[in-house]
């Protein structure tokens, strides 16, 4: 299935890794988000380096990811209240930072989180089944930008839970060195807190909104049906949300001079860079 559905961009190693792909950023460890990472680091961009949690640093070693290709950032995670500049990454030659928010993820089936819990760094010497794959730490990410002058050309804010506030939110001196070019939400688990998304949309104020995460994880039969008009009949929602209600709480604070976009399989989009 990666094979099939990896951008064609990607595929060739050495193209790849010529393009610049030198960081993945993992939120959480959950299996529908790291699940394919081992193969794609080794078979696609084998030089990049994944960004995370001990949680996710010990599923990597698990599934035999060099070491050096993995970063744990567990003592360089900022929170709403506090930042410290060594927290800040960087990546292309400083062209590109970003840092780790604390965040955290909302509850699924009768208030629980699905597989909590969290690794100290070290291999597994084990078999993974999907239950292995522990949420760990929860992180959001700022990332930004940055022109031939070390100003923030083009700023991110990008959150993969349904993260109850103030998790996810930048501290202060954050935000206020530029505003969120492009927000990208959660859809999925939205509806176990009521303040899910408008409390993070008032507090980043974003020129643009992504809802991603949307998609039903069983429902969909992309690789089956490859073009679009057969993938858009088929689009079912992650099953407990209801993306309408997802859009009208999203629309009820969107700021006056910003847009929102609900994305479809394999859409593309450009973004001005001012």
């Amino acid at each position: 299935m990666i094979e099939k559905l990896y951008p064609d961009t990607g595929k060739n190693s050495a193209d790849a890794n010529q393009k610049g792909i030198e960081a993945i950023l993992v939120g959480h460890s959950h299996y529908d988000h790291l699940l394919d990472v081992p193969y794609i680091m080794k078979n696609f961009i084998p030089s990049a380096k994944a960004y995370g949690s001990n949680t996710m640093k010990s599923l990597l070693l698990s599934k035999d990811i060099d070491d050096d290709n993995i970063v744990a950032l567990n003592d360089y995670v900022s929170d709403n209240k506090h930042h410290e500049d060594n927290n800040w990454q960087s990546v292309n030659s400083g062209r590109i930072r970003f840092v780790a928010i604390k965040a955290d993820h909302a509850p699924i089936v009768f208030n629980h989180v699905f597989a909590n819990g969290r690794y100290n760094g070290d291999r597994l010497h084990k078999k993974l089944d999907f239950l292995d794959w522990k949420l760990g730490e929860t992180y959001a990410y700022l990332i930004d930008f940055m022109d031939k002058d070390g100003n923030i050309d083009f700023r991110i804010h990008y959150v993969d839970t349904s993260s109850p506030p103030p998790n996810g939110f930048l501290p202060d001196e954050l935000l206020n060195e530029k505003r969120v070019d492009l927000a990208i939400l959660c859809v999925a688990g939205f509806n176990k807190s009521a303040l899910y998304p408008k409390e993070i949309i008032t507090h980043l104020n974003p020129k643009t909104i992504i809802a991603g995460h949307w998609e039903h994880f069983f429902g969909n039969h992309w690789v089956d049906n490859p073009s679009f008009e057969s993938r858009s009949k088929t689009l079912r929602v992650v099953a407990g949300s209801d993306h309408q209600k997802f859009i009208k709480r999203l629309k009820a604070v969107l700021p006056a001079d910003a847009t929102w976009i609900l994305p479809g399989p394999f859409t593309t989009i450009g973004l001005p860079t001012q």
